[in-house]
């Protein structure tokens, strides 16, 4: 999807227009997500073996919708920890300070893709060994995401450390001092990584209103720490209310993959 909508900006840029308004920027992502998600449905079709085609389908239909609302309402939080501090930088300190503060959020956000990509990757093979209650094969497997997620993200929280303010300046004048938003938010996200895939440990071993309470405190902690933290340091004060937020949800999540499921998911912990 990010490759269809960078080619659609790249093809509106050739043939010469130079702004754009809100609307057709929208109008681009949903389109680029609506040719991506045919391509992709299309492969599904085309990849599917062939028995589970023709298998006979069997429905779970409240017993699906009862764990459906918790999984709906942790994307929901989720939505609140990822755009409430840059909404209310921008209600509390104006609009370039929003801009600003979004720049820097969004560059340190490049941490979190390595545990996003052994997510993606680990959560059906979770699913699996609980399934199969094989908990010295869970616990290899989470402690293997959070090394592996921690790991891979130090690269990148290392030349954002280090060429932050360089590569803020990039983007024009006075983005700049964005960077020890950018720091802070590094530091939180580095945090988050440490914390491998507790969340999904939670989320695919029946313990998704765990982690949609824990979602729901964090969220709470945001916004009233972004309405404190805010008016008194700008958009450093946003970037540590969404640091604690994040490291608060880690940390809550292995502690209650520690406590339910007897295995220790963070890799600063070492398994008894």
């Amino acid at each position: 999807m990010a490759a269809l909508l960078l080619g659609a900006v790249a093809l509106v840029a050739l043939v010469g227009q130079q702004s754009s308004t809100g609307a057709e920027a929208v109008a681009l992502n949903v389109g680029a997500a609506a040719v991506s998600g045919s391509l992709g449905l299309a492969i599904l079709i085309q990849r599917l073996p062939r028995p589970i085609r023709l298998a006979k389908p069997h429905y779970h239909t409240w017993r699906w919708l009862r764990s459906a609302l918790p999984f709906a309402w942790v994307l929901g939080m989720n939505v609140v920890l990822t755009y409430a501090d840059t909404i209310l930088v921008g209600l509390l300190s104006g609009p370039a300070s929003a801009a600003v503060y979004r720049v820097a959020s969004q560059a340190a956000m490049l941490v979190t893709l390595p545990l996003t990509a052994v997510n993606a990757a680990v959560a059906p093979l979770l699913a699996a060994s609980y399934s199969r209650g094989d908990k010295s094969e869970l616990q290899s497997k989470a402690r293997a995401a959070a090394g592996t997620a921690s790991l891979a993200a130090l690269p990148a929280a290392l030349v954002l450390l280090s060429l932050g303010r360089p590569l803020l300046a990039f983007f024009g004048p006075g983005f700049s001092k964005g960077y020890t938003a950018l720091a802070i938010l590094v530091l939180g996200y580095l945090v988050n990584a440490a914390a491998g895939a507790s969340g999904y440990l939670l989320i695919m071993t029946n313990y998704e209103r765990a982690a949609a309470a824990s979602f729901t405190c964090a969220a709470v902690i945001n916004v009233v720490a972004n309405f404190v933290l805010i008016p008194l340091w700008g958009t450093t004060g946003a970037a540590v209310a969404t640091a604690l937020s994040v490291t608060f949800v880690s940390l809550a999540f292995s502690l209650l993959v520690r406590r339910n499921l007897g295995i220790e998911s963070m890799v600063m912990w070492r398994p008894k």
